[in-house]
């Protein structure tokens, strides 16, 4: 069981220069799928990887591997199994050990096989695009991430049947709007996403109600 929320790191890193972009990585969290969780672990991720980039960044490490390096200091670790990741991350970090390793802080793989594994097993997924800047650190203003898959949507009449909802509390759910772009919202508003994004809306375009995984 669990309420499994995966994370894709997306970025135009191949192993040695800038392609069309790809998922460099992923970040399996056990418990994270819901709305305010999963926006908690972007927090976390945001501001480790910014303080790593910013005491760490070389040149003299390619830019996909030093990514992933920062990355691994947002979370607990290697699922144990992965011994492909496992493998990577040694010869970038040789002391590198799964002594610390827990799936309700994360995990992370970088080779497809289990990328594709956390994919499958995801309860809800979060796609960042990462942009850098010339100097290669992350742009935060320009990265975004979209969140539209850590919300419920139901249509209308089912919300009211489904929580016993009267008529006065549909139509004041269906005053409150939504203006924010759930598909790209800058990595640099994670902080504040969650003052920003109603508990109940509607979309009369769908005629369905979104409302926080909880």
């Amino acid at each position: 069981m669990g309420q499994r929320l995966i994370i894709n790191n997306i970025t135009p890193f191949t192993s040695e220069v800038e392609q069309e972009y790809h998922i460099t990585n992923n970040i399996y969290y056990h418990w994270s799928a819901y709305t305010a969780d999963s926006i908690q672990e972007l927090i976390e991720l945001k501001n480790h990887m910014e303080a790593y980039y910013d005491d760490y960044n070389s040149k003299d490490v390619n830019p996909k591997d030093f990514f992933n390096l920062a990355c691994l200091t947002t979370i607990s670790g290697i699922s144990s199994d992965d011994n492909q990741s496992i493998q990577y991350i040694k010869q970038l970090k040789p002391d590198y050990t799964n002594e610390s390793v827990n799936r309700t802080n994360g995990l992370i793989a970088s080779n497809d096989d289990q990328i594709n594994k956390h994919i499958n097993y995801a309860d809800g997924t979060i796609d960042i695009n990462w942009i850098f800047h010339k100097d290669g650190k992350p742009d935060f203003t320009k990265t975004t991430f979209n969140l539209w898959n850590m919300l419920n949507s139901t249509e209308t009449q089912n919300y009211k049947d489904w929580y016993e909802k009267t008529d006065t509390d549909i139509q004041k759910i269906k005053n409150t709007k939504c203006t924010i772009n759930l598909f790209e919202i800058p990595l640099l508003n994670v902080e504040t996403i969650l003052d920003q994004l109603p508990e109940e809306w509607y979309n009369p375009d769908e005629d369905r109600i979104y409302s926080h995984i909880t």
